[in-house]
């Protein structure tokens, strides 16, 4: 039995996919739901909060790309001393890094931005070879 999103009391849908046990409940959800935003809205005037903040998954995706910057930072350091100064375990360093890197290119996160990226180059591409082909028949 599903529950109300308002109250979370269990109820018998009135119709498929109804989310409230009552009007009155989705009522004064949705009126919850405005007065945050216009909270928010306030706060983002004010600066002390931000109008799109980052998603968990991109905060976690920063978090990665801060860490790998300061992680290859280090061990370019590292590479640059002479060898009898150089860490032992800067090959594998190096390694555990590539296959870190590899494995958060294959999140859902990047997919994402990749499929956008490639949308965006195509849409570039063809507003180019159109622009081209318009200035060719003048």
């Amino acid at each position: 039995m599903p529950k109300c999103l308002k109250c979370q009391n269990e109820y018998t849908p009135k119709r498929r996919g109804g989310l409230f046990c009552g009007d009155s409940c989705g009522n004064s959800y949705r009126q919850q739901l405005q007065r945050n935003e216009l909270q928010h809205a306030k706060l983002v005037e004010k600066g002390h909060a931000v109008k799109n903040p980052l998603t968990n998954e991109e905060l976690e995706l920063w978090q990665f790309v801060k860490e790998v910057a300061a992680t290859a930072k280090q061990i370019l350091a590292d590479r640059n001393l002479p060898d009898e100064q150089r860490p032992a375990d800067l090959r594998s360093r190096v390694n555990q890094l590539v296959e870190q890197c590899r494995e958060k290119g294959e999140s859902q996160l990047i997919s994402g931005i990749a499929s956008r990226y490639s949308a965006q180059e195509e849409a570039a591409e063809r507003a180019q070879t159109d622009n081209k082909g318009k200035h060719k028949s003048k």
